[in-house]
């Protein structure tokens, strides 16, 4: 599998010496090819531990091994929490819309909603002590995860082209 990075066009607001900085605004056009992982630059996440936005389904593509998705994750070496957009069935133009919650030997999956092919979904993944709230298609959930090590935040994209608009990092 090969993993790309694209270029993040970043807008930030100016800002004096004695104010503080504004959350910065990001558009991620993940487009990845049938097969392959497109990724947001890292550098954007550092230490992130909150990340909101609208996220939208432009096109899937079709490949045997790989299935479309979109995923804004914030996982350490050992656990994860993951929002995830996916076809409900190959060349639909409706996706599910749940949360993942695990490590690398198993994990639970919960369903928030549906949305269609082109329909802007805002989300928000923020971590809270031991809990991560995440907010979309209309619903919010809470999941416990005791990460073990720092957690980082991941905004990804498979075997499709998938627009992550208005986000914001913090």
């Amino acid at each position: 599998m090969v993993l790309r990075h694209i270029v993040i066009l970043a807008a930030t607001a100016g800002f004096s010496a004695t104010e503080a900085a504004a959350p910065q605004t990001l558009s991620f056009n993940c487009d990845a090819v049938p097969g392959e992982v497109s990724a947001m630059d890292a550098n954007h996440l550092a230490a992130a531990t909150t990340i909101s936005g609208n996220l939208r389904a432009v096109e899937v593509r079709q490949d045997n091994n790989l299935q479309p998705a979109a995923t804004v994750k914030l996982a350490s070496r050992k656990d994860f929490v993951a929002l995830q957009l996916a076809p409900t069935k190959p060349n639909s133009g409706k996706f599910v819309v749940f949360v993942r919650n695990g490590d690398a030997k198993e994990e639970e999956r919960t369903l928030l909603g549906e949305v269609t092919l082109n329909e802007p979904m805002p989300f928000r993944v923020a971590q809270s002590g031991k809990d991560v709230i995440v907010v979309a298609a209309g619903h919010t959930l809470s999941v416990r995860q005791s990460f073990r090590g720092p957690p980082s935040m991941g905004v990804s994209c498979s075997t499709g082209h998938f627009q992550f608009d208005n986000v914001s990092v913090q």
